[in-house]
């Protein structure tokens, strides 16, 4: 029997980046917004990488932190769990109080007010950023893309 390794994102990750970096990963509808988008194996890891690097190098958040993720299903959404769990932290799906970073839309900020760092999501089919958010609260979109 072999024995596992790693994380997750190399568990998952390279097989499919080796076997197939431009097949479609993921393909999702938002019905609302009329929209159809898919992300190809390279496309979602670097979303991934670049939000792994978002919660270490932005919010200094290291191995065994804690951060919560209160998103619906989106192609955000699996985006920032990969990298989360690629940082190393401990992912939560409610409003922890002990996480140091909560993910959520703009409409959920109320529910995050306790928790220190807050990155908002907009959910926009191509990834989009927010405008006229609080003072102290970081768009995801924007913040990502730098890394």
């Amino acid at each position: 029997m072999r024995q596992l390794g790693g994380t997750l994102t190399d568990l998952l990750g390279q097989p499919l980046l080796d076997r197939d970096p431009a097949g479609p990963r993921i393909t999702h509808y938002d019905e609302s917004a009329s929209a159809r988008i898919e992300l190809s194996t390279l496309t979602l890891w670097n979303w991934a990488a670049k939000t792994a690097n978002l919660v270490r190098d932005e919010f200094g958040i290291s191995s065994g932190g804690r951060v919560a993720v209160l998103l619906p299903a989106h192609w955000q959404s699996a985006a920032i769990l990969l990298g989360a769990w690629w940082a190393g932290v401990e992912v939560v799906l409610e409003a922890d109080p002990d996480a140091e970073l909560a993910f959520v839309t703009a409409g959920r900020l109320d529910e995050v007010q306790e928790i220190g760092e807050v990155a908002a999501v907009s959910l926009h089919p191509l990834g989009l950023g927010l405008t006229g958010l609080p003072v102290g609260i970081t768009d995801y979109a924007s913040a990502v893309r730098v890394h």
